[in-house]
């Protein structure tokens, strides 16, 4: 009935270090945004955003580490790219997101928020079509 924490990974495309890592720095970024949002913290949007980038270098990383692993492993060729292409596609999506918010957020570009929000939309294509590869 309920999703579980290996129906997830697999779907998510993610390990376990990996959900780790975002969870540690969503809630990071969280309580940064709300001092920046009640003034207590008067940094630019860069700064606060930092946690979620750190993300992104670590995904990639492990990222690297295990496209490495599986290709020692001599895993099938055709796994392992399609698993590091996802992987590379999802954490270039989401880069992108970031990076755009914060332009705006910084008031450096006029880009509306439909603009902003193109790389989410793409993103909700990839995971449809990696669910429909899951079993």
């Amino acid at each position: 009935m309920f999703l579980e924490f290996r129906d997830m990974t697999r779907w998510l495309n993610m390990t376990a270090l990996e959900i780790l890592i975002h969870l540690v720095t969503v809630s990071a970024f969280s309580v940064i945004l709300v001092l920046k949002v009640n003034g207590i913290f008067e940094q630019n949007w860069w700064i606060v955003f930092l946690p979620l980038y750190i993300a992104d270098v670590l995904n990639v990383y492990l990222n690297s580490i295990i496209f490495i692993r599986l290709l020692r492993d001599r895993y099938p060729l055709k796994n392992v790219a399609i698993r590091t292409s996802l992987s590379c596609v999802v954490s270039l999506l989401f880069f992108v997101f970031k990076y755009l918010l914060c332009e705006k957020l910084e008031k450096r570009s006029g880009n509306s928020y439909a603009a902003i929000c193109a790389p989410i939309f793409a993103l909700v294509n990839v995971y449809l079509f990696r669910a429909c590869q899951v079993d």
